[in-house]
């Protein structure tokens, strides 16, 4: 099932260069303020979302990626939990969101589908007009070539 992420380039070409998550991930603690998730002790975490458009409630700004995963149902059920963000239309009401809590070590780098370069600030009427967001991105690694497209070095 594919889950969702908006990074930053050092991530992008940490993962990239590495073909590895290690130390990406950061230890967190239960805080029903934030979401759900059970965080275990000494484990690292990365967090992805369920639903592509829920990446609007992180602001996807220019020049930030959106990966696109696909990872095990396994993993993805023992991951899955609520993050609470702020409507993103006008900012007052808190959203429960679909979203996973995987471990550092569980994440592969064969889960990852695609990466793609944000290359105007989004909106959510972006979304809304176009859901696959093609027009606004510039794809530059899709696994099913295996190699970068076009990745900035």
């Amino acid at each position: 099932m594919n889950a969702f992420r908006l990074c930053d380039e050092a991530e992008v070409k940490s993962i990239l260069d590495s073909h590895s998550f290690e130390g990406l991930g950061k230890p967190f603690e239960q805080n029903p303020k934030l979401n759900n998730h059970k965080y275990e002790d000494n484990r690292r975490y990365l967090h992805f979302f369920k639903d592509l458009g829920s990446i609007f409630y992180l602001y996807p700004d220019t020049g930030k990626y959106i990966c696109t995963y696909d990872f095990p149902q396994e993993i993805l059920e023992g991951s899955m939990g609520q993050g609470k963000y702020l409507d993103y239309f006008f900012f007052r009401n808190l959203q429960l969101v679909g979203e996973y809590a995987i471990p550092e070590d569980l994440l592969k780098f064969s889960h990852l589908i695609s990466i793609s370069l944000i290359n105007k600030g989004l909106e959510v009427e972006d979304y809304i007009e176009d859901s696959s967001l093609n027009s606004f991105v510039t794809n530059i690694y899709d696994a099913r070539e295996n190699q970068p497209t076009n990745a900035k070095n």
